[in-house]
């Protein structure tokens, strides 16, 4: 810590950050302690970028301001490397997430069953179920209109050049986005 400044921290979230942070220095003024630590604010950006913080958020659980963040990044490119790469991470398993929505499948879950025995006792047995899920129109187009926007898009600009706002389209068909997504999985084989 610097010396003449005192940190207070006024609460947290349930991740451990704070919520709000304040320096004051002896003198009576105000700021935010802006020393770069290094290693330690790389892993402490980085475990906050894995978390799906933004960079307001970070800067926050980091007790610095965000303009001191931009600035790091500027300024450090380990710690900007720190952040794309938690931000990366949290993206791809949201990718993930969003196409096994869209394309639907099977998954397997466990259940406790309490059985009462002959003698009338009590007995707990787990049971694993395998349940369909059908795939979610809503992800499909989702995961269409952002991947394929030429294609998929529920708008395409007029072509008239006076017309000052795109001619609106009506979405597709359930069928059709079916026909895409199998489309899109056979190229993924």
């Amino acid at each position: 810590m610097v010396e003449g400044k005192a940190n207070v921290q006024l609460g947290k979230d349930p991740a451990g950050v704070a919520k709000t942070t304040a320096s004051q220095s002896i003198a009576g003024r105000t700021g935010r302690n802006s020393i770069y630590a290094g290693a330690e604010h790389c892993t402490r950006a980085r475990e906050l970028a894995l978390l799906g913080y933004v960079d307001a958020e970070i800067a926050g659980g980091m007790g610095i301001s965000v303009s001191t963040l931009y600035n790091w990044k500027r300024k450090f490119p380990e710690f900007a490397a720190a952040i794309a790469s938690g931000g990366t991470k949290t993206n791809a398993r949201v990718v993930q997430a969003l196409l096994a929505r869209a394309l639907g499948g099977t998954v397997v879950e466990t259940k406790e069953v309490t059985l009462r025995n002959s003698d009338g006792s009590e007995r707990i047995e787990i049971l694993k179920l395998e349940r369909y899920i059908p795939p979610d129109t809503r992800a499909i187009i989702f995961w269409l209109t952002n991947r394929e926007p030429q294609h998929w898009k529920f708008y395409k600009p007029v072509d008239h050049p006076s017309s000052p706002t795109p001619a609106l389209h009506s979405p597709p068909t359930s069928a059709e986005v079916i026909e895409a997504m199998h489309r899109i999985v056979q190229e993924l084989k």
